[in-house]
C-alpha cells in the first residue's frame, strides 16, 4: 500500500500554536476592505471572546481526554463556517464537483478538520485569552484581534475574521502573526488533487480522520 499524501493542519506546526485548532483559517481571501461598513463589531467581539473563554474552560477542566476532544469538536463545529472554508481551500476544482462529490468532500473535510484540530488543541495549555480590538471589514465581516498567552512561551497574536450570514456568526479566517493559514492548506490540497484528483483528496482526508480516531482510542 502506498503512503498517503501528507496533509497536515496548516497552522498546527507553527510555534506549537495548537490554540489555532480554534480555526481553520483564511487570511488570504482577497476580500474587499472598505473603510466604512455596517458589520456589528461588538457582536463579533462578543462571539470571539465567548469562544475563547469556552475553550479555556474546556482545556483547564480536568476530565478524560476523549471527553475534552468531544467538547472541542462541538465548539469548533459551532464557531466555524466549515462549508465556506471547505470551498475555499479546495479552490477552483470545487466548481466542477458533482452534487455527490461535493457532499462526500464536505463530509470528509469536516471530519478531518474537527477530529484533527480537536485532538491537537486538547493538549494545549494557555493562561489567558484577551481581545485587543476589532474593525469592520466589508458589509458582513469583522476582524477581531486577540492575544493568547500560552502556559509556556511568548504571547501570540491571532486575528479572526468573522462573517455574519443572516442571524449567524461564523469564523471564516484566522491569521497567526499575519500568516495566512488557509493559503498553506489550499496549496497542500492542490498538490494532492493534482496527483490523485478530488476523489484522491477525499480518500486522503477520510484516512487522516480515521487515523485521528484510532489515535484517540488508544
Amino acid at each position: 500500500m502506498s503512503a498517503l499524501p501528507r496533509i497536515r493542519p496548516a497552522f498546527i506546526s507553527r510555534r506549537n500554536l495548537l490554540l489555532a485548532g480554534l480555526a481553520v483559517p483564511l487570511a488570504g481571501l482577497g476580500l474587499n476592505r472598505p473603510a466604512a461598513a455596517s458589520a456589528d463589531t461588538n457582536a463579533a467581539i462578543r462571539f470571539i471572546d465567548s469562544l475563547g473563554q469556552q475553550t479555556l474552560g474546556i482545556l483547564n477542566q480536568p476530565q478524560p481526554l476523549a471527553q475534552r476532544e468531544t467538547q472541542l469538536r462541538e465548539l469548533l463545529r459551532q464557531g466555524f463556517d466549515l462549508a465556506f472554508i471547505g470551498r475555499f481551500v479546495l479552490g477552483r476544482p470545487y466548481a466542477s464537483l458533482s452534487q455527490e462529490q461535493a457532499a462526500d468532500y464536505h463530509q470528509a473535510f469536516n471530519d478531518f478538520v474537527l477530529r484533527t484540530y480537536a485532538r491537537r488543541l486538547s493538549g494545549f495549555q494557555a493562561r489567558s485569552f484577551a481581545i485587543l480590538g476589532a474593525r469592520a471589514a466589508g458589509d458582513t465581516d469583522t476582524e477581531v484581534s486577540t492575544r493568547i498567552d500560552p502556559a509556556n512561551g511568548q504571547p501570540v497574536r491571532c486575528d479572526w475574521r468573522v462573517r455574519q450570514s443572516g442571524q449567524r456568526l461564523g469564523i471564516i479566517d484566522v491569521a497567526i502573526e499575519n500568516v495566512s493559514m488557509a493559503v498553506t492548506q489550499r496549496n497542500e490540497f492542490a498538490s494532492v488533487v493534482n496527483t490523485g484528483g478530488v476523489n484522491g483528496l477525499i480518500g486522503t482526508l477520510r484516512a487522516r480522520a480515521d487515523r485521528e480516531t484510532v489515535n484517540v482510542s488508544r
